[in-house]
Parts: structure tokens; sequence; C-alpha cells
């Protein structure tokens, strides 16, 4: 009876400390080629490292000693219209965990108001519309973030992060951002003990913007100039817009791969990913060691 005893405090004994013992996640990437948030990823090194299931987003988050890197694209046209028009949220957890009280929110849009650029009737160009867009994307706004206001900044203001969002030359839409770690995390980091973190890409819904059928909206007008298979290509090669959002940085020469085709090129893993339909969140956490040298 006292061997039974024994081992039935044993085995509860461990399960109560793996229960409590913090969880282990693979090593991230370390930044060690410079980048730059303009909104063209060739210098990330292409393909992006993950990639959504059904592939309407491809993304790489990475961290060298000072910042944390984050760049998110789609080729998918109704995604880049939600990207554009109900904006990203970009959670962080310096406790590696899912919680939401660190965010940056970009492009920002208010609520409670139509977006910009509502009017635009069926026949507008849509390579026009999404310059406009783009042109309408011009600020940003962050809750929780370590020695930051919780306020609304202008995407010019790079005191604090920088951001960019552009189309590349094979008309993917990539939004990068530049977070310094000291924003995230109050206490000096010891790399070789380097904490857990987490990094939550959300794509917003489109419930507040207008987008469902028979509204003469900018959404509605996106809709009929994208058709199908791709309307949208064409007229803006070279990355024509590039540079005009971009948040300052620095430059990187890590090019390799290609983007064409919907950057369906070999190479990308999952980070976890659900997508459902354009009513509900798109939404990818990656949760991951920061790393301390080039791995």
């Amino acid at each position: 009876m006292r061997y039974y005893l024994y081992t039935f405090s044993f085995i509860f004994t461990s399960l109560l400390f793996s229960n409590c013992s913090p969880k282990e996640y693979p090593i991230g990437k370390f930044q060690s080629d410079l980048i730059i948030a303009d909104g063209d990823a060739t210098d990330w090194g292409l393909p992006l490292r993950f990639g959504s299931e059904i592939g309407s987003l491809q993304y790489s988050i990475t961290n060298d000693k000072e910042n944390i890197y984050i760049s998110v694209a789609s080729s998918d046209q109704m995604t880049q219209m939600r990207m554009l028009r109900a904006g990203l949220k970009i959670y962080i957890d310096p406790k590696g965990n899912k919680s939401t009280d660190i965010c940056l929110t970009y492009p920002f849009k208010d609520q409670m108001e139509a977006p910009r650029g509502r009017g635009e009737n069926r026949n507008t160009d849509p390579n026009a519309m999404k310059q406009k867009m783009l042109l309408d994307a011009d600020i940003f706004n962050t809750t929780g973030f370590v020695n930051m206001e919780n306020r609304i900044y202008d995407l010019k203001d790079t005191s604090h992060f920088k951001i960019g969002m552009n189309y590349d030359k094979y008309n993917n839409l990539v939004f990068e951002a530049i977070i310094p770690i000291k924003n995230v995390i109050v206490n000096k980091i010891n790399f070789k003990k380097a904490p857990s973190i987490s990094v939550g890409i959300i794509v917003n819904n489109m419930n507040n913007f207008g987008t469902r059928t028979g509204n003469s909206n900018g959404g509605e007008a996106m809709r009929s100039g994208m058709g199908e298979g791709g309307g949208m290509r064409g007229g803006m090669g070279g990355g024509g817009m590039r540079g005009g959002m971009g948040g300052g940085g620095m430059r990187g020469g890590m090019g390799g791969g290609g983007m064409r085709g919907g950057m369906s090129g070999g190479g990308m893993r999952s980070g976890g990913a659900s997508y459902n339909d354009n009513n509900k969140q798109i939404a990818n956490w990656y949760q991951f060691k920061m790393a301390f040298e080039a791995n």
C-alpha cells in the first residue's frame, strides 16, 4: 500500500511541475543583415519563412540585439484590400504567450467612421485606387509599449518604430516594421539566456468598413476593378511606388529567391495560422526564443 502511495505522489508531483514549467520554443532567426522598412521584402532573403495554411499571408519575424523585425506579405487581392482598409494588428507578448496587451495597429482606422476613400465608383482605376489607399495609410496606433504613449503616431515619426507598406514589382502587398526591443521588454536582455517571446499578426475583419455586396464604396469598387485571375496586375511594374511610405531604417542586401506567382517559392513553414471568411480575422502567432547570434 505504501508503495502505491509513493508512486501516486511521484506522478502527481511530476505532473504539477511539468505544468508549471515554462514552455520551450524554437530559437528564432538572428537578423544579421540590414533591413529597411520600405515595403520591399527582397532584403529579407526570399521566400519569407512562414505562410498561412491557404497561402493568403507570408511572414518572417527575426531579431538582433536592438530590434524585432517583422515582414508580412500577401499576393491575395482580397487580403490586400483588408490589410489596407481594415488594417493589421501586431501583438507582442514578452512572456511568450498570446497576450494582446502590447499592440501596434497599422494602418490605423477609426472603427466608428468610414475609411477615407469612400465614394469611388466601379470604374475607378485599380492602380490609382491602390496608390490612394497607400497614401491614406499614414498613421499607426500603439498600446502597451514600454516608454511610449498610447496614442496615434504619424508614419513619418520614426523616433520609436520604423514602418512601411508598399506593393512590390510582383504586385505583392508588403508590410514591414522595425520595433526596438527596449519598447517591449523593460529589463536588459542577457542574450545567452534570451527569453521566449511571441508575435501575433492579425488581419482585421471588414465588418465595420462597408465591404458587403451592394455598397458603392471603395471596397466594392476594388472588387469590380480586380476582376478575375489577378486583374490588378500590371501598371505598377518595377516597384514604381516603392519608397514612398517607408519609415526609414537600414538597407540590406539579402536578395535571392523571388515572390513571383504569389510568392509560392519553396522553404515556407507554417508558423501556426488560421484563416476564415472575409468577415473574420486572419490570425498567425509565432512563438520563439530570441536569437543572440547568427544561425
